[in-house]
């Protein structure tokens, strides 16, 4: 959708007619994503977080997830042979050490986003 509206407005369109193309209401995001693509170039598309407070992790939390992450999941009993958010999630959970009730990973990080996140925070501490 992101593209989408970049291309209408490079196209001419104006921003709340780029953000009607797509079925956007108002032109004002288009304009902070024309700003934020005109200073990012491409990396302007790729999601970001959402709203609402980061989550953060304590050391001893990043370090379990990371050794988990590093781990090949056990095909029987993670029912997959890569892990995905959801998957992490769940062994996570089932081992009650990273996550505690309520906290989740967010939908728009990737296992291998995660692992360079934790990975470079743990080489600063």
């Amino acid at each position: 959708m992101r593209a989408k509206i970049l291309l209408a407005v490079a196209e001419g369109n104006n921003y709340t007619d780029a953000a009607h193309s797509v079925g956007r209401r108002c032109g004002d995001a288009v304009g902070k994503l024309v700003a934020r693509f005109n200073e990012e170039g491409l990396a302007a598309l790729n999601l970001r977080h959402g709203g609402g407070p980061r989550i953060v992790y304590g050391s001893e939390q990043r370090s379990k997830i990371l050794q988990v992450i590093q781990q090949e999941p056990d095909r029987l009993k993670d029912g997959t042979a890569t892990w995905s958010l959801t998957t992490l999630q769940l062994n996570l959970r089932e081992q009650e050490a990273a996550l505690a009730s309520g906290e989740y990973l967010h939908p728009a990080q990737s296992v291998e986003r995660i692992r360079m996140e934790l990975a470079a925070e743990s080489e600063l501490v």
